[in-house]
């Protein structure tokens, strides 16, 4: 099944960055791109040093990949960026695929929005963590 970010002009603010760590280079393409009515318009082949963006109505899925012949493997890491606000959470979540933070804990990723930078410093660094923003202190968002 095809996955993807929020319908429309990126008005949700997030984007899914694929970054090639174990690629294959005896297979076909690795990455199926889609059209909004489920169908694959594209495929894509990872390449080392080239990390894959995904802004909205970006469908896409793993291609159907058989390994086995050649008994290599393909591994990625999946980042999302996102603007987390109260006017996106909604879509955010609707999309998000990640394990952490939960999907069910919308509260959770909007008490961390912002916490990694800050716009009116241009010498901003990650801040301490705090307990609110830890899931260890989980009572407040479940």
């Amino acid at each position: 099944d095809m996955t993807g970010s929020a319908p429309g002009r990126n008005e949700s603010r997030f984007f899914n960055v694929i970054i090639p760590l174990l690629l294959s280079n005896e297979t076909s393409p690795e990455l199926d791109l889609g059209s909004p009515d489920g169908g694959v318009v594209g495929q894509y082949k990872y390449q080392y040093n080239v990390a894959t963006l995904l802004g909205d109505d970006a469908l896409h899925a793993t291609s159907a990949v058989d390994y086995r012949d050649v008994r290599q493997m393909r591994m990625a890491a999946t980042v999302y960026v996102a603007d987390i606000a109260e006017d996106n959470i909604d879509e955010i979540m609707q999309y998000y695929t990640q394990y952490y933070p939960p999907a069910d804990a919308p509260e959770f990723l909007l008490s961390i929005a912002g916490t990694h930078w800050d716009p009116k410093k241009t010498n901003a660094r990650l801040p301490t963590p705090k307990p609110k923003n830890t899931m260890q202190d989980s009572s407040s968002y479940f």
